[in-house]
């Protein structure tokens, strides 16, 4: 049973009274009726006689026209009307509002399933789709508020219109900073060591393409890129029907270091490294099959930091159900602030539940959330040394 249906004994027109109640209601209206009435006839004799006089008094012509026919013989008219309507129309009009109203009901009903049905069914296009969820936000954002369908557009477009119905679901980002023993890059950077996991979720039928991207910038001296791009690290792993992994591999990191020795960049597909202004740019950008109902996608990178940069900004590029973000800066360091957008999120204006908190613990920082994370900023990161 649909909620809407299941609302209709709530909302009956019934009769609130009995029928012996509106039988002596009914009863009483005709009885005031007559009293009216004749109390209407004997004042009409009485000015009757008291205006036989010729001329008329002044006041007789008024007294007919206000107290005779128009005041008692309205005031007759309505105790008569409400007491024939108590007595014989009151279960009829009831019935017959009632029986309207839960027509109207089970066509709502009816046109809400045919809706689902469509949807679920494939029958209807994305425009339609599109025209029903604006229409929906419009009606549920507010009193028909002026921008309800521009954020139902929003919604469809920038979040639910997605290429393939594939979503990820437990985001796990775990970062160790540590110092290196590279001599020569130990002085100016520090080693990044990141583990990434998360799992792919198809919503439709199957096989169905997802594009999983990685990347890292880095500020660089000229030379120290060689060096930095020989000691990168990067391992894509993808379960499914056939387990996958993607590395860069020492002979594609030395191609890559000469390439960017002589300037411009490198690129063999799915990796790619740039150095342009001081800045060394790595990509990771692989198409692969979600050929089950669920496949688990983890990467590992190891790159580098400069020592001067004590910031870090975690952004997601596309929805995400459940985030776990562990961050740990190396000896000498603290953890001075961190912030998480989901912390801020607010259901109604000053009330924000609990759907994710943001914890600091020395060179320790944790986020986390069982909610959906939209895309954009996650959480920054702020760290310092322990002199500051």
């Amino acid at each position: 049973m649909s909620r809407l249906s299941s609302r209709v004994g709530a909302l009956s027109l019934a009769p609130s009274r009995g029928p012996t109640a509106r039988l002596l209601l009914g009863l009483l209206l005709f009885g005031l009726s007559i009293l009216v009435q004749t109390f209407d006839a004997w004042v009409a004799l009485w000015m009757t006689d008291a205006c036989r006089p010729d001329p008329k008094p002044g006041w007789c012509s008024l007294a007919d026209l206000g107290l005779v026919k128009v005041g008692l013989g309205s005031i007759w008219a309505a105790l008569f009307a409400s007491g024939l309507f108590y007595l014989v129309l009151y279960d009829w009009l009831a019935g017959f509002l009632r029986g309207l109203f839960e027509r109207v009901v089970d066509s709502a009903i009816h046109i809400k399933r045919i809706a689902v049905d469509h949807i679920d069914n494939g029958r209807m296009s994305r425009e339609d789709i599109k025209e029903l969820c604006e229409k929906i936000f419009s009606h549920s954002t507010g009193h028909h508020e002026r921008l309800g369908r521009e954020f139902g557009r929003f919604v469809h477009d920038g979040v639910c219109a997605r290429r393939y119905a594939v979503w990820r679901s437990d985001y796990t980002s775990n970062v160790l900073i540590e110092d290196l023993s590279t001599a020569g890059l130990r002085d100016r950077y520090f080693l990044w060591d990141e583990k990434r996991s998360y799992r792919l979720v198809r919503a439709g039928p199957g096989p169905v393409p997802y594009l999983v991207k990685a990347s890292s910038v880095t500020e660089a001296l000229p030379e120290d890129v060689g060096p930095m791009v020989r000691q990168f690290a990067f391992r894509c792993s993808v379960s499914g029907t056939a387990d996958r992994t993607i590395d860069l591999s020492p002979e594609l990191r030395e191609q890559a270091a000469a390439a960017l020795a002589a300037g411009g960049e490198w690129a063999a597909p799915p990796f790619l490294f740039r150095y342009a202004k001081g800045t060394l740019v790595f990509r990771f950008e692989e198409e692969i099959s979600v050929d089950l109902e669920e496949v688990v996608v983890t990467t590992v990178e190891k790159s580098f930091l400069l020592k001067t940069d004590t910031e870090y900004v975690l952004s997601a590029y596309s929805p995400v159900h459940g985030m776990k973000f562990w961050f740990k800066v190396p000896p000498g360091y603290h953890i001075d602030q961190c912030h998480a957008s989901i912390e801020d999120f607010e259901w109604e204006p000053g009330r924000r539940p609990p759907v994710g908190s943001a914890r600091i613990d020395g060179r320790d920082a944790e986020v986390t959330t069982s909610s959906w994370m939209l895309p954009g900023i996650a959480c920054v990161v702020i760290w310092k040394p322990n002199c500051e």
